[in-house]
């Protein structure tokens, strides 16, 4: 199976210039604007573009993020890289496995409550 089929739903890749400027985007996930700032596309972009501009290391990193953009929720996380002329942030889009792994717990709980509630009436 073609590795771009693979990943075409699960993966929303954003550049941006070291100001923020999006200079493209897939638009897996989301409707980004090109020329907008990506700051104004969720708040965690306003501390750490800043942070990997001014830190060595390269990479950032955030797991487990909720992000809400024109009703469409995704829970994903988020690489941002430094590259040489541009910043490459890479969207990981996990809602199925989280909203199944949710449910699952759920149910679980449920049950749990179930049978402590079937205990106290002995």
């Amino acid at each position: 199976m073609d590795q771009n089929l693979i990943f075409q739903n699960i993966l929303h890749h954003i550049t941006v210039d070291f100001n923020g400027i999006v200079l493209s985007s897939n638009d897996t996930l989301f409707k980004v604007n090109l020329g907008s700032n990506i700051n104004d596309f969720h708040p965690i972009f306003i501390s750490s573009i800043p942070q990997l501009l001014s830190q060595e290391e390269k990479i950032m990193a955030y797991p487990g993020l909720n992000i809400t953009q024109n009703s469409t929720q995704v829970f994903c996380d988020i690489t941002i890289k430094k590259e040489v002329n541009f910043i490459s942030i890479i969207f990981f889009n996990f809602t199925s496995a989280y909203i199944s792994k949710q449910q699952a717990t759920q149910s679980r709980n449920e049950k749990e409550i179930k049978r402590q509630l079937g205990n106290k009436k002995s």
